[in-house]
């Protein structure tokens, strides 16, 4: 066996090469042993899969079936050391994501130039934008819509600029293009299409040189790279150490032929879209590409650059080979043929891809010694069983083995296809195959080896070594969950993911040590980014950097990943929302992010407006108290407060935040009082319908709505999603006129085994902007009935942001993240917060106003097939009467924090004390020379007792001592009544409780503490010339105990009152700063959109589709419409790569509601629950 492969032998038995074969693969990754009575089942017929909707599968005498699934383990093959899950992120609250730049439509790519700091932005749709990240000047820089072929996972899908951008300027893009480009309509997305690699050259400035276009491959009408679905397209370039190209290409195959896999057969027929009439499958344009219309084994033919990495000559296409014109490169290509760089093997870097969207190359270090060496290569591969992969490529010739292989086990569905069976009756005549339906079709072409003969998984098996992944994590929720066809899915990783959508090593220095060299990537479908550590280019572990679920804007679609070149931050699309967001770390407090979002409850009255702070939060989880400011000169202490105004125009209102830290913002949002946005229903076509509707073949389908609106120039948008197992490929069709019709049979269908049905969404914009929306669930007839379905299992957890306690006033997030359904379904979440709010959503984050001791939340998940289910908790609610008299040094913020039963030290970490210029029993004269914090604001009374100080030091050498005072301002006045000097502290001698009171003391004696000040200020008494000397801090700790002060006061408590920082009636300065670069700091605040009013996600000036404009909250957070009937957060018709969760969002945006007569807090009962201590 080759170590790090699969070798499958001839002879071998069934459970040495299927799923039950032991073998390790990584360090960290381990397959799973064959239970011991799974061997008596290797050759077991009939094989039933697991999922009970699949069909029994009547395979030919003498075919292997896999193991049963009840005789299979869940246990093992868990990545991480001996099933080790995923750790948690401990620095997660010294980062922030901040907008780098918006204003784009549907963003799928960035590219940072390396030397010039300027960024490119590709959007799905086929523009491009340029960003001077210098001035922050941005305009469209190419418009190439026409060309490409735009919907579903099809479109503009990469950019890369040229190493050395300033004195090489050039721009590479990768295009699924439009077979049609005179019609001015997007193609279907079930049809075939060329891709082509193309490069451009720029003028400096964001001008490019329309006239230096080259194409590298695919500059014909049919000769590029195959895709012949709407999915597994281009994917990204790159370049390696050594300036040559990388692309990685996906295998252009039909995901939905799950039942028996796609080998290049056509389905029986299909009904086109526009004519509605009945056409020779869609599936036979792949014709076009002649011998490679072989299915998902282009990935594995040597005769199609589909489903491969290339490397490539930037400047001539060519292959890199010896003998290739323009040649500079001296490390050749693995499979050069004497071609001089033209063939497609010669072009070919590696095999056994699926769909390999986003790519990454690892940077170089003083081990990599292999002279000319290209470049090692991280790819992340989306799955179609059970397993996303992120793959290593680290030689030449590497075969990561789909469609045989997924994850560290064959495929199902092509392992166990009749198609494998040399004498099958599907190779020459669908009718051969009774009972079976259209995927049994006859294979046009079959796919072959380099020496003529037929290729099969099963001759892979036997005949091919393939690698396995770097990392690999499962598809389904860790729920006892099965894949496809009894293959177990891992569920000891504590995470899940649908599809892998970024990938990125961290190259800077400004994040935490732990990350330097890390793999960052993330997920689009269940929204999380991790990181994955490494040893060389072994894994070694995966901990969790950041849920995005809670992060604006809620459901943008993140897709990529990649460092921003002056700062080394990670940085992410939302192509959805329109902007290039960063993750920013720095360890000084952030003030609140405040959201706002307004909602018109009553469809007679425009001025009467709901208001809602939901999902305003504080980075360090510290207390927030908000005020709205409406803009006709009344305000509110409420967080969720209805306002009437007087006159309907356009008003500017403003959410003022305050954390207990002292840090504010400001957020804006202008409130249209004068126009009410459309209210939308779907007219459906049958009287049965409501919103879960089946269709047959032949019925020609009318669709109209109902729209309620004093605006006549409405705009509607008609989006067809196909809602795949449990994720969405968005826009298979789409219409823009305010009716249609369409035949039952021209609706996109699941052919397969996967269960899939359609939802159709329908977006009213009128000329304010306004939008409105409305959704039908449709399947295809008898659907249903063959799939059956069960009811989804929801599951509520909670974040109360640091709380241990849920507190009155304050922000509690809740998620339906764990909620499960038994059938692998997409579920939609709804909530109803118990106090008269509801909301929708996979997340939702409420501020409960109300008197009540308690609130019972209620989620009600519901699957794609209409079935719902729904389950309660009761939250009880506290307020702010816990003590605060004792006072611990936070490493990370390096001051004094409060602590209680409520709150917590922080991580382990340690404060640095300045190194004197000598010796000094008094503090110091230069404040550079000692440590100080202190805490304001303190109320409490004298207990009697005395101060206690325990420090904690620490350092390598010997000799130091450090010396503290700790003094009192009893009224906030300025003036220290009582200062104590305590005895010195060393790291090796060290008292094992700390000092119950002071050697010496100036000043009074205690007095009760009223809008106090306790103050700390430590030195070096006798400095070390050896070492620098740290407290240990946080959770770090000595003898038991950590660095502190207990003060002799009790009922203490840390306040702040509204009267100390006036709301002002226009806007203020936040303390956000801009996102324009002109050197290499970290941002130390929060975006600069939340002090923007209107900022937009679709372009203005520079918006070549017309699009709606979108009103924002204060996070330029622009949402999807949702399914209620009318929202004042207008947006863009969706168009993303697709989107899974366990729980999913209802219309993908949080629709808050609430009733007039909903109980509220006074203001006096507000400000007195608002006793906010000093939180970590």
């Amino acid at each position: 066996m080759v170590t790090g492969g699969r070798v499958i032998l001839l002879l071998t038995a069934l459970c040495a090469i299927v799923s039950c074969k032991n073998e390790v693969v990584n360090v960290g990754i381990t397959a799973v042993p064959a239970p011991a009575d799974c061997v008596q089942y290797k050759d077991t017929r009939p094989c039933r899969p697991v999922r009970p909707e699949s069909r029994e599968n009547a395979f030919p005498p003498g075919y292997n079936c896999h193991c049963p699934t009840n005789n299979r383990t869940a246990t093992g093959g868990i990545v991480g050391a001996n099933g080790t899950p995923s750790g948690a992120n401990p620095e997660f609250g010294t980062f922030t994501d901040y907008v780098l730049a918006s204003g784009f439509d549907s963003p799928i790519g960035i590219e940072f130039t390396d030397n010039t700091n300027e960024m490119f932005v590709a959007s799905q749709k086929g523009y491009v934008y340029w960003v001077d990240l210098t001035t922050g000047q941005q305009k469209l820089y190419l418009d190439l819509s026409l060309e490409t072929a735009y919907g579903a996972d099809r479109g503009l899908m990469s950019i890369s600029t040229s190493p050395d951008f300033e004195n090489t300027r050039q721009i590479f893009l990768a295009i699924v293009v439009d077979p049609d480009q005179t019609d001015g309509l997007e193609p279907h997305t079930e049809t075939a299409a060329n891709q082509r690699l193309v490069r451009y050259s720029d003028l400096g400035n964001g001008n490019v040189d329309a006239n230096s276009r080259f194409a590298l491959f695919g500059g014909g009408d049919w000769d590029g790279v195959p895709t012949c679905f709407s999915s597994h397209s281009l994917g990204d370039i790159e370049f390696g150490w050594d300036g040559s190209l990388f692309i990685t290409t996906g295998d252009g195959s039909r995901w939905d032929f799950q039942k028996w896999g796609d080998w290049g057969q056509n389905s029986l027929y299909s009904i086109d879209p526009r004519t509605n009439q009945i056409i020779p499958s869609l599936d036979a344009t792949c014709d076009h590409f002649g011998d490679q219309d072989v299915g998902a084994f282009r990935s594995q033919v040597m005769y199609s650059l589909g489903g491969k990495i290339l490397r490539l000559n930037p400047m001539t296409g060519d292959g890199i080979c010896p003998d290739a014109p323009q040649n500079r490169f001296t490390y050749a290509n693995p499979h050069c043929d004497n071609s001089q760089g033209k063939s497609i093997p010669s072009k070919i870097w590696a095999r056994g891809l699926r769909n390999p969207f986003r790519m990454t190359v690892r940077p170089k270090t003083a081990a990599d010694t292999i002279p000319n060496f290209p470049g090692v290569l991280y790819y992340g591969d989306v799955g179609q069983t059970g397993y996303e992969e992120i793959n290593a490529v680290t030689r030449p010739g590497m075969n990561l083995g789909w469609p045989c292989w997924e994850g560290p086990f064959p495929t199902p569905t092509y392992k166990d296809s009749p198609y494998n069976d040399p004498s099958g009756p599907s190779l020459t005549n669908a009718t051969g195959c009774p009972g079976w339906d259209d995927q049994c079709a006859k294979i046009v072409k079959i796919a072959k080896f380099p020496d003529g003969s037929r290729m099969t998984c099963d001759a892979i098996y036997q005949q091919l070594t393939t690698d396995l992944p770097f990392f690999y994590y499962n598809r389904f929720p860790a729920w006892n969950f099965e894949g496809n066809y009894g293959d177990a899915a891992y569920t000891g990783q504590g995470f899940n993911g649908a599809s892998t959508a970024g990938i990125a090593f961290y190259e800077g220095v400004n994040y935490p040590a732990r990350f330097h060299g890390a793999i960052f990537i993330l997920d689009y479908s269940y929204k999380w980014v991790r990181v994955l550590t490494r040893n060389g280019d072994t894994y070694t572990g995966v901990t969790d950097f950041t849920d995005l679920v809670y992060t604006p804007p809620v459901d943008g679609g993140r897709v990529e990943l990649s460092g921003r070149p002056s700062n080394g931050d990670i940085c992410y699309a939302t192509v959805n929302g329109g902007e290039v967001r960063c993750f920013g770390y720095t360890e000084v407090n952030q003030p609140p992010t405040p959201n706002l979002e307004y909602s018109q409850p009553d469809r007679t009255n425009a001025l009467k407006i709901q208001f809602s702070s939901d999902r305003t939060l504080d980075r360090e989880r510290e207390a927030i108290f908000t005020v709205w400011n409406f803009g006709d000169g009344e305000s509110s202490f409420e967080a969720n407060p209805v306002h009437t105004y007087a006159t309907a125009k356009e008003y500017a209102a403003s959410l003022f935040t305050i954390d207990s830290a002292g840090n504010m913002n400001t957020g804006n949002l202008a409130v249209n009082a004068a126009n009410l946005p459309p209210k939308v229903a779907i007219a459906t076509p049958k009287a049965q319908w409501e919103k879960f509707v089946e269709v047959d073949e032949e019925t020609l389908l009318t669709f109209s709505a109902t729209v309620e609106s004093t605006d006549t120039q409405l705009t509607y948008f008609w989006e067809f999603q196909f809602v795949h197992n449990n994720h969405i490929h968005p826009n298979v069709l789409s219409y823009t006129t305010p009716t249609f019709q369409i035949k039952g049979g021209a609706l996109p269908k699941e052919e397969g085994a996967d269960r899939g049905n359609l939802q159709l969404i329908l977006t009213v914009t009128d000329s304010q902007g306004g939008v409105g929306t409305d959704r039908l669930r449709i399947a295809h007839e008898g659907m249903l009935a063959d799939k059956g379905n069960r009811a989804p299992q929801p599951v509520i957890t909670m974040d109360n942001r640091g709380y241990k306690y849920n507190i009155v006033g304050q922000p509690i997030s809740f998620s339906g993240q764990m909620s499960v359904d038994p059938d692998a379904d997409r579920i939609d979440c709804t909530w109803d917060m118990g106090d008269g709010f509801t909301a929708s959503g996979v997340t939702t984050v409420h501020t409960f106003m109300g008197s009540a001791p308690s609130y019972t939340v209620t989620l009600t998940a519901t699957d794609n097939w209409g079935m719902s289910n729904r389950t309660s908790i009761v939250i009880p609610m506290g307020g702010w009467s816990t003590p605060c008299d004792d006072l611990i040094l936070n490493a990370q913020l390096k001051r004094f924090v409060c602590i209680n039963q409520g709150f917590t030290a922080g991580p382990a970490g340690t404060i640095t004390i300045p190194t004197p210029t000598a010796a000094s029993a008094g503090l110091p004269t230069s404040a550079a020379e000692y440590f100080e914090t202190s805490i304001t604001k303190l109320s409490g009374t004298f207990t009697g007792d005395t101060s206690k100080l325990m420090l904690t030091p620490t350092q390598s050498g010997t000799g130091a001592a450090i010396t503290a005072i700790v003094s009192y301002d009893w009224n906030g006045d300025g003036t220290w009544d009582r200062t104590e000097t305590y005895p010195p502290f060393t790291p090796t001698a060290n008292p094992a409780t700390g000092y119950a009171g002071a050697a010496t003391v100036t000043g009074a004696g205690f007095a009760n503490l009223v809008n106090g000040t306790v103050r700390l200020q430590v030195w070096q008494s006798t400095p070390s010339a050896d070492s620098v000397v740290s407290l240990l801090a946080g959770t770090s700790q000595q003898n038991g105990l950590t660095s502190h002060v207990k003060i002799p006061y009790t009922n203490t408590v840390f306040s702040y009152t509204f009267g100390d920082y006036a709301v002002p009636s226009t806007s203020p300065t936040s303390t956000t700063p801009s996102t324009t670069d002109t050197d290499t700091s970290t941002p130390t605040g929060t975006s600069s959109d939340s002090t923007t009013a209107n900022s937009n996600a679709n372009p203005s000036s520079n918006n070549p589709t017309g699009n709606p404009t979108q009103t924002s909250n204060g996070n330029s957070n622009p949402t999807r419409p949702g399914s209620d009937a009318s929202s004042t957060n207008p947006s863009r018709p969706t168009q993303s790569l697709g989107d899974a969760s366990s729980c999913t969002t209802v219309g993908d945006t949080q629709q808050v509601t609430k009733p007039s007569d909903a109980a509220t807090m006074s203001i006096m009962t507000m400000m007195t629950f608002f006793i906010v201590y000093l939180l970590i």
